[in-house]
């Protein structure tokens, strides 16, 4: 394996990870906190804070609802601020307060069955669209397919073609894995058998030999050190690669049938899962809760944006897609249980029903409450491509006025302002927050570098919760607007467009192609705490 095919393969890894190593980035913690400024385009949150907030105090605790992978309960910086049920007791084994779910004492967990089993990982859509269309229609041509059923066809089509794309893929990213695997573990028995257990990159460095074999290992464990990559970094890069191909694009798993046991024929069924809401890896979960809420001045971690909230748990998402079903009722649930913002940092090409996600997310602006989703990390055109859940569903009568789409932004006042990773749209996306480098709570204690939309979304979500702690009269679709309208206009900047760059089929590079911000979302804005506090004022009754 070639340097190009390594690096290649690293930043393959890298690209669909959240997680990045915090090496070096001790001077950027907490960037999206400060002002903004020419060298760093933070929210005005701190700034906020001392010059807005100095004298006020919070008229309520808003209940924020994290839908996503499980969120570490006891986590220093979290655990003070986790929601509890007043109205359930806790391990009765008894419906308390009757709203169909059994000792949801800190929120629920839709991934599981009432014995605490639950599901890690599941497929994608596709993967499941791919299984349940192929049975119908696997080996029919056009010329036998009936003319009312010729649109299901071409929809199959479609699902066929990204499912067979993405498992070739993946196969591919195995092969490179092992190849890539195989010269690794090589190198580090050369490298034993020279230097002894435990060697160090300057005891590389120092190796002097006329092997070659061991000059060759050398130079690949030192190219790897250059580059940034550790045991951990291979060890996930390897439990990514081995996802794709075990989990996300093998038809055989089927967690509603081996796990959760629920009718995945009723759509409308509630009451399954359980209330572990930790879940097996609240990695992501923890990472977004911490950017919301994490507590702030507590002398440990981190601040979070919102010094006023609780979050409450909704266990929803998978390693691979969540199911539309967990999806609109941990909107429900969340609504029927009082929260104010509902994050959802997660998002899927294909929604097979997406009518009762609609009906949710109408639900919830019926309720007055805020939902705010996570744009994507496909470098993509949402007005173009398909991302669900979406304000635009054909399910939905005009637009929900309580719903936010959420782009990433990095620290970065030049070309390279948006994420390279972000999803846009000048229709389909509100606004876009600091997704790039965020630093947050981890679970055990811990605390990462994060990148994704799903960390930009949660930054929306506490910028709103802070409004609706100091301004409780102002409704969801009120705090919107303000949000939009306080939003700082780059409208006019010239950008990198998302996505685009590279290189090609033969390693040549391609440029990055430009383009004016407004492109790239509907109010072409980023959001500003600072501004967003003095209109929220103006429009309140609480001064």
């Amino acid at each position: 394996m070639t340097r190009k095919q390594i690096v290649f393969n690293l930043i393959l890894f890298l690209a669909v990870q959240t997680v990045f190593a915090q090496d070096n980035k001790e001077d950027i913690q907490g960037w999206h906190l400060q002002d903004y400024s020419e060298a760093v385009r933070g929210t005005n949150v701190e700034k906020a804070y001392t010059e807005l907030l100095a004298d006020k105090t919070p008229k309520q605790q808003v209940l924020v609802a994290v839908i996503d992978s499980g969120i570490d309960t006891k986590h220093e910086d979290l655990a003070e601020i986790i929601w509890t049920n007043p109205n359930e007791i806790a391990g009765n084994g008894i419906d308390d307060d009757k709203n169909g779910y059994i000792d949801d004492v800190h929120g629920w967990n839709f991934l599981g069955n009432a014995n605490g089993d639950m599901v890690g990982k599941d497929n994608l859509e596709v993967t499941r669209l791919y299984k349940k269309l192929s049975e119908k229609w696997e080996g029919k041509t056009a010329s036998e397919i009936k003319k009312e059923d010729l649109e299901d066809w071409k929809y199959y089509q479609k699902v066929k073609n990204e499912f067979e794309q993405g498992r070739n893929e993946a196969d591919k990213m195995m092969q490179r894995y092992s190849s890539f695997e195989m010269m690794y573990l090589a190198s580090q028995k050369l490298l034993t058998e020279q230097l002894g257990e435990n060697f160090s990159i300057e005891d590389v460095e120092g190796l002097e030999s006329d092997n070659a074999g061991v000059v060759q290992a050398k130079g690949f464990i030192l190219n790897l050190a250059e580059n940034g990559v550790d045991q951990e970094y291979i060890e996930g890069w390897g439990d990514y690669v081995k996802s794709q191909a075990d989990w996300y694009y093998n038809p055989d798993v089927d967690v509603r049938r081996d796990i959760i046991k629920d009718d995945p024929n009723n759509i409308y069924e509630r009451g399954y899962g359980n209330p572990n809401v930790d879940g097996t890896e609240p990695n992501h979960g923890t990472h977004v809760a911490g950017i919301i809420g994490a507590i702030r001045n507590n002398g440990i971690g981190i601040n979070g944006v919102a010094n006023s909230v609780t979050i409450m748990p909704v266990r929803t998402v998978p390693g691979g897609d969540e199911h539309d079903k967990d999806v609109a009722n941990a909107i429900r649930y969340a609504v029927d249980n009082g929260a104010r913002v509902v994050n959802m940092s997660f998002g899927k090409s294909f929604s097979p029903n997406e009518k009762v996600v609609a009906e949710a997310i109408q639900y919830a602006e019926d309720k007055g409450v805020l939902l705010v989703h996570a744009a994507g990390n496909d470098g993509a055109n949402v007005d173009v491509v398909d991302n669900f859940p979406t304000n635009y569903s054909k399910y939905i009568k005009g637009k929900v006025k309580t719903y936010m789409t959420v782009g990433a932004s990095s620290l970065n006042a030049n070309k390279d302002f948006p994420a390279s990773f972000s999803n846009y749209g000048a229709k389909s996306v509100d606004i876009f927050a600091p997704g790039v480098d965020i630093y947050s709570t981890y679970p055990e204690n811990n605390y990462q570098f994060s990148n994704g939309t799903s960390m930009a979304a949660p930054v929306v979500s506490g910028v709103a919760a802070l409004i609706m702690s100091y301004y409780p009269d102002l409704s969801a679709k009120q705090v919107k607007k303000i949000l939009e309208k306080t939003s700082r206009d780059l409208s006019t900047a010239m950008v990198y467009l998302p996505g685009s760059g590279g290189s090609d089929d033969e390693g040549n590079e391609i440029p990055k192609e430009e383009i004016e911000f407004k492109e790239l979302s509907r109010t072409a804005g980023l959001i500003d705490a600072y501004e967003a506090l003095i209109l929220a004022e103006r429009k309140s009754k609480f001064k």
